[in-house]
């Protein structure tokens, strides 16, 4: 029997935290701090619609991650676990 962790913000993994970005994105329409900058916006959506990540998505996927680490960590996720994908840190 497979065991699912549940998903959740501290525990997520970096396909979910572009996923969460690109839910709360306006398109970089207003400077709201949510979402994509306008620079980051295509790719942002393009990777949280894709199914299967390469590699080179992986890495894209990362760099947004750590552009965005304190959006998402105000949103409650464990940007370390996210990118490192080990379990995240009690506070």
């Amino acid at each position: 029997m497979r065991i699912r962790r549940p998903i959740s913000p501290t525990y997520a993994t970096p396909k979910e935290a572009i996923a969460y970005l690109a839910s709360v994105c306006d398109g970089a329409v207003r400077r709201d701090g949510h979402g994509f900058a306008a620079e980051h916006v295509s790719l942002g959506h393009d990777l949280s619609r894709r199914g299967r990540w390469r590699r080179c998505h992986r890495r894209k996927a990362a760099r947004l991650i750590r552009y965005y680490r304190l959006q998402l960590e105000r949103a409650g996720f464990d940007v370390h676990a996210v990118l490192t994908g080990k379990p995240g840190r009690v506070p």
